[in-house]
């Protein structure tokens, strides 16, 4: 039996500045650890459009593992 993980999830507007962080916008250039063909961090290996809406997992605060966000 797996147990299920507590999610706290952040604003859509926080998960939005986080994603285009990554991914870059007018205002970002994209990080260069953003790998676009796979939507996943190089760095983390994590899928960002997943990763950028969740503050907190069980006891685990999701942060970019380049501290940029």
């Amino acid at each position: 039996m797996t147990k299920k993980l507590d999610l706290v999830k952040v604003s859509d507007q926080e998960a939005k500045r986080r994603l285009e962080i990554c991914t870059g916008d007018e205002e970002y250039l994209p990080c260069d650890e953003y790998f676009k063909l796979t939507g996943q961090c190089k760095k983390c290996g994590c899928i960002l459009k997943a990763k950028t809406k969740v503050y907190k997992r069980g006891n685990y605060i999701e942060r970019c593992p380049l501290d940029k966000w």
